[in-house]
């Protein structure tokens, strides 16, 4: 580019990284051939920390960074420090994958731990479209919540979601069940973390055009209707999150599990959320032996029935 010669160390010259477990090459190499900028260098370094101060000056109050981890890290503190010294702010970044089975997971979550910059949540992600898309049991749900607990120090601050403008949609292409779809919802919106829902799930859209993978993954909507049951438990539950700090704040306990139903609670002092979800369609449990932290008392389904809730007696 013309207003950056490349004189000027302005870029990084060391080629396309070959090795995605090599930290170095990560920070250090292009990503897939891009471009890859020298933050270190001080007019960079300026210009960047500038512009994301001007955008919170008007009005913008969190942001969310690509490709975290090809970015090198210490710079990425500053970055963070820079703009909580401005005002408040929260940052997300993508940092994938992000799950067990990554090389770099340790690095994932040191960085998470220690930058003030939270991460998507890929490996919920996972899970969610396994467990509600693929029929798996639910214990990689309950199994993924407890990995991530002991590894992020701020699981309440990871981003989560099941689908996005990265992968096919899970209803209409990994599944056509709706049912799996509300489920899936239910549960980002009542989990731990800070749900990200990709537009369009409330209208079941969908394109199984090349597996529904990108560009047909984020296609125009035609219509737009506030009728659905899924906007309809969007706006429910949002209305909870806004209402209910269990869900913004809380710890979160599994309470009952088996292959198609997981229960689990939500608790911030005295705010309780109690969350049961059952996959099967056809089949419904008995549940025994629940503990919860709900005073004694009996209540009604949040839902008023529109998942086919039922009301509990404590």
């Amino acid at each position: 580019h013309d207003a950056l010669p490349i004189s000027n160390g302005y870029f990084h010259h060391n080629g396309n990284i070959s090795n995605y477990d090599d930290r170095y090459q990560v920070q250090y190499d292009n990503l897939d051939y891009l471009q890859d900028l020298n933050q270190e260098n001080s007019t960079i370094d300026s210009y960047l920390k500038t512009a994301a101060e001007q955008f919170q000056n008007n009005g913008a109050d969190a942001f969310r960074l690509d490709a975290l981890k090809s970015v090198t890290w210490g710079w990425e503190y500053s970055f963070a420090n820079a703009i909580f010294n401005n005002k408040p702010s929260f940052l997300f970044g993508e940092w994938n994958p992000n799950n067990s089975s990554d090389a770099l997971y340790a690095d994932a979550y040191k960085f998470a731990n220690r930058s003030g910059i939270s991460e998507l949540d890929f490996g919920l992600n996972q899970a969610i479209r396994d467990v509600f898309g693929s029929n798996n049991n639910m214990s990689e749900i309950d199994s993924t919540l407890s990995t991530e607990a002991a590894n992020f120090t701020f699981p309440n601050n990871l981003v989560t979601f099941f689908d996005s403008q990265d992968e096919n949609r899970l209803y209409g292409n990994i599944t056509t069940d709706k049912n799996r779809l509300h489920e899936a919802l239910a549960f980002l919106i009542t989990c731990r973390g800070i749900p990200n829902i990709f537009y369009g799930d409330e209208q079941y859209l969908y394109n199984t055009t090349n597996g529904g993978n990108d560009p047909y993954n984020r296609v125009a909507m035609s219509s737009f209707s506030t009728s659905t049951t899924a906007y309809q438990l969007i706006s429910k539950l949002a209305a909870l999150r806004a209402s209910n700090d269990a869900l913004g704040y809380g710890t979160s306990q599994q309470r009952w599990i088996n292959n198609d139903v997981y229960i689990f609670e939500r608790q911030f002092y005295n705010d309780v959320v109690l969350v049961a979800i059952n996959k099967n369609d056809t089949t419904g449990y008995s549940i025994t032996g629940l503990n919860t932290a709900l005073p004694a008392g009996t209540y009604s389904d949040y839902m008023s029935g529109l998942l086919s809730g039922g009301s509990l007696t404590v």
